[in-house]
């Protein structure tokens, strides 16, 4: 009787795998789950201090993006008829062509209206200065850093955290973080959306 083979023992992390070609086994190499970094986020405070060095309409739309936790492509691009003032609801278009609707504050409604006069535009709710397309990215992204300066926060402030901000405020008044997941994904009609934001509902900016 030949020399036996040794045995492969295979473990609950296994780092080997059998060719389905051959029937050799052969070292798969395991790689290390990423480190997720939590995301920035500012303090309601902080926020509000910010707000208050810009002027409208620049203002009225980061104001509109922490309320409401919008994305920033989804608040460039809002249409007046967005608006349901009967509902106080928005109308949002997301990834994908995805539609859903969002609790819309009173107040950021009322803020909506005096800006809206400034311009009296037909279609865009932030136009650029010609009137004929959606306010640029570069204008909107500018805009939070330079004010953050001025309220004394020693920070890069995006509007990308005023989304992060949102939903921290929704954890910190008790609301479900699979709610919170779920929020950009939900349909018109879901009574979920509309319970899912009365910590933002009497937010004055």
């Amino acid at each position: 009787m030949g020399p036996s083979r040794p045995i492969i023992t295979v473990f609950a992390l296994s780092i080997t795998k059998r060719s389905a070609a051959t029937g050799r086994c052969f070292l798969k190499k395991i790689r290390l789950p990423t480190q997720k970094r939590l995301p920035n986020v500012l303090a309601d405070e902080q926020i509000r201090r910010v707000l208050g060095c810009i002027e409208s309409p620049i203002k009225s739309w980061l104001s509109l993006l922490y309320a409401c936790g919008l994305r920033i492509s989804e608040g460039m691009t809002l249409e007046i008829g967005a608006i349901d003032s009967a509902e106080l609801t928005l109308r949002i278009t997301g990834k994908g062509n995805k539609e859903r609707r969002v609790p819309l504050p009173q107040p950021i409604l009322d803020g909506l209206r005096r800006m809206w006069k400034t311009h009296h535009n037909r279609r865009w709710l932030f136009p650029n200065r010609a009137g004929t397309r959606p306010v640029t990215h570069d204008v909107l992204a500018r805009t939070p850093a330079h004010a953050a300066g001025a309220a004394a926060i020693r920070r890069r402030v995006t509007p990308h955290m005023l989304r992060h901000s949102y939903a921290t405020r929704l954890l910190e008044h008790g609301v479900d973080l699979r709610t919170i997941q779920s929020l950009p994904r939900r349909r018109p009609g879901s009574c979920s959306v509309t319970r899912a934001s009365p910590p933002l509902s009497s937010t004055r900016i």
